[in-house]
């Protein structure tokens, strides 16, 4: 009986239309977005447009948006290139329906979008542009107050700083995985490189840019704001929005390219569990997971309505990146089809955050003394496990509990999956719905 009112930051809009179209939502919203740049052939030099448009067009990035990485954000993001059009354009009543636009596909977009108005506002001399930004707050405003009391607000307000890493005092899970690191230096390397070539070619720092970095560094090491995705489109956006208002240059052109090409790897679009190489990227095609969720319904057959179903996960102590044991997508799907039963299944995320403190209730562990011990502090009998798929529950196990049904991850056809819910460097899965003896 979570409050999903509490979660306000969360587009209920949007969420309801990617559940039920996610391909066709990412697809059209970043047709959608790189339509917008056509917007510029009116202001800036046709050939010039162009070649900055078909640079963005087919890069790495926009194929990851399009087909892997992107999620229901996209329906915030698309907006931006428009926005940037009309401010620099002086076209404010554009602009402040394009924000909207953006607050009604959720809050992060206008969030992150927010610092670059207001620096626009101040170089531009132009207060109503920061005003621009009033209308989308007001529909964000009346999402949240619409729903919550300004107590609950707050109390939510610290709730989700809690899971971003905004507020760490008595927090259980904290996220250890924001430091320097691989990823992070090669985006800072590219950024920074891209940063030197449009500054140079312009004849002066340029600050958008320079502030879409920091942006990304903040999100990355300090605050989780959003998405790695929704920071790389910000850059993106940021950086053909200052080279395409250039005079056209070789430098420009690099710039930009090498921003909106990052190697696959760190777009964690190449095959994972076959690598050839940094360049082996999978085809993504939208499949039907109807015969998943058909093979977990009648996984799940054997659970009453109205009962609960312990899924037992290690123990993450105090790491948010431990949670769900790195299994988290093929966690999602069981969810889905237990909330559709009337079965509890259970941690959740909503389990994750009611339980942030120092002190909570423990709804983790996978040896026999814990998951017995979870069944019974949860008032349940029944209980998932899950194991490698050469292995077999040992006798102790088969004195507590009775094996009711079995759902083996290999019998799914990786071509279908493309190989990204489970690779080599796990234990192959094999699920076991287990009822107290």
């Amino acid at each position: 009986n979570y409050p999903i009112k509490n979660w306000f930051h969360i587009s209920l809009l949007s969420n309801y239309i990617f559940a039920n179209a996610g391909a066709v939502v990412m697809l059209f919203g970043t047709l959608f977005f790189l339509a917008s740049h056509f917007l510029w052939f009116s202001e800036s030099s046709i050939l010039w447009a162009t070649g900055i448009f078909i640079i963005l067009a087919f890069s790495s990035a926009t194929y990851s948006m399009a087909f892997a990485r992107m999620n229901y954000q996209i329906m915030g993001w698309m907006w931006l290139p428009s926005i940037l059009f009309f401010i620099e354009n002086d076209q404010l009543i554009l602009s402040s329906f394009a924000l909207v636009g953006a607050a009604f596909a959720g809050i992060t977009p206008i969030i992150l979008i927010t610092p670059f108005v207001l620096i626009l506002s101040y170089f531009k001399l132009d207060l109503l542009i920061a005003c621009s930004l009033i209308p989308s707050y007001i529909v964000i405003l009346s999402q949240v107050f619409g729903f919550l009391s300004f107590k609950d607000f707050i109390k939510t307000l610290k709730d989700i700083a809690s899971l971003i890493g905004a507020r760490s005092n008595n927090v259980r899970y904290k996220r250890k995985g924001r430091k320097l690191n691989w990823t992070l230096f090669y985006f800072l390397s590219i950024y920074l490189l891209s940063l030197f070539l449009i500054s140079y070619s312009a004849g002066e720092f340029l600050v958008l840019p320079a502030l879409a970095i920091l942006t990304f560094v903040i999100n990355q090491v300090f605050i989780r704001i959003a998405d790695i995705q929704s920071v790389i489109i910000v850059v993106i956006s940021i950086f053909v929005f200052e080279a395409i208002q250039l005079n056209p240059n070789i430098l420009s052109a690099i710039s930009v390219f090498i921003v909106c090409n990052p190697v696959i790897s760190v777009l964690g679009i190449n095959r994972s569990s076959n690598s050839k190489g940094l360049l082996d990227q999978i085809t993504y095609k939208p499949f039907d997971h109807s015969h998943l969720e058909q093979k977990l319904e009648e996984f799940l057959i054997n659970v009453p309505e109205n009962n609960k179903v312990y899924f037992a996960f290690n123990d993450p102590g105090d790491s948010y990146d431990q949670l769900f044991d790195g299994y988290r997508s093929l966690h999602e799907l069981p969810l889905l089809v237990a909330a559709k039963k009337n079965i509890h299944m259970l941690p959740d995320w909503w389990a994750v955050g009611e339980t942030n403190y120092k002190g909570a209730p423990q709804c983790w562990g996978r040896s026999l003394d814990e998951v017995s011990a979870n069944c019974s502090y949860w008032d349940t009998i029944y209980s998932v496990v899950y194991i490698d798929d050469e292995s077999e529950l040992g006798s102790d196990w088969l004195s507590m509990f009775q094996v009711l049904a079995t759902f083996d991850w290999n019998e799914v056809d990786s071509q279908l999956l493309n190989d990204v819910l489970h690779s080599k460097s796990k234990a192959r899965l094999k699920w076991l719905l287990l009822k107290k003896i």
